[in-house]
């Protein structure tokens, strides 16, 4: 039996994808053929090498995600780990989520304990999408460590919010104090996600004198306030 070719894979996954992603998987494996890779075999060699065009590369990253093929999480696991580039980590961060590799959370986890800060940071946002209850403790222990890097906690304290833990609530209190504006406004975030009353004292006072912003322009002030306002939605929709 031959193998299937990219567009065959595509053709069996493209009932799971939505209409842009498989718009955009279309494309991507016009793109691919054109520059020689046809079959999963070669998107997996194009995935692992360093050396490919970094276009095709990323063009890979994503396919391989939407084809969910049998052993895409693993081949996807294997490359964040191994990957040094700063910006293929995140291309590898996001198509563990694309491809719903639960089965990352382990490797996930180890490479938050050790590794550069970017790809740190990568790991905690991944798991705030992947990693579930246990991975909470890690997060929650990586938010709150001043020795490391702000983004890393940053993510982490985002992932907390994603992940709805509820147990991370003081944690989370503590961080509108910080000096960082970016690790107050996604404490915000996380405790508008959670919706737990207890935070409303700090998150008004954010909302009424915080002056903070971050390079995107996003302000921790608007953040609190959103954050107010899923507290009490939550709390008219359960009276």
């Amino acid at each position: 039996m031959s193998e299937m070719t990219l567009a065959e894979h595509l053709d069996a996954a493209s009932g799971d994808l939505t209409e842009e992603e498989a718009t955009d998987a279309r494309t991507y494996v016009e793109r691919l053929y054109k520059a020689g890779v046809t079959s999963l075999p070669q998107l997996v060699q194009t995935v692992s090498d360093v050396q490919t065009n970094p276009a095709v590369r990323d063009m890979a990253y994503s396919l391989l995600a939407w084809l969910r093929v049998r052993n895409a999480s693993t081949v996807l696991t294997r490359a964040f780990e191994q990957e040094q580039n700063d910006s293929f980590i995140w291309a590898a961060a996001n198509a563990l989520v694309r491809a719903r590799a639960e089965d990352a959370v382990p490797t996930l986890l180890s490479v938050l304990e050790r590794s550069s800060p970017t790809k740190e940071a990568a790991a905690a946002w991944t798991l705030g999408w992947l990693g579930g209850s246990h991975a909470v403790p890690v997060l929650r222990s990586v938010a709150m460590d001043s020795h490391r890097a702000v983004e890393v906690r940053a993510h982490a304290t985002e992932a907390l919010g994603l992940l709805h833990a509820a147990e991370a609530v003081e944690d989370l209190i503590a961080l509108l104090s910080v000096q960082s504006p970016e690790l107050r406004y996604w404490a915000a975030y996380s405790l508008g996600q959670i919706a737990d009353p207890a935070s409303v004292p700090e998150l008004e006072r954010v909302a009424a004198s915080d002056s903070g912003v971050l390079s995107n322009e996003r302000s921790v002030r608007q953040e609190a306030i959103e954050a107010l306002a899923a507290i009490h939605a939550k709390e008219r929709d359960n009276s």
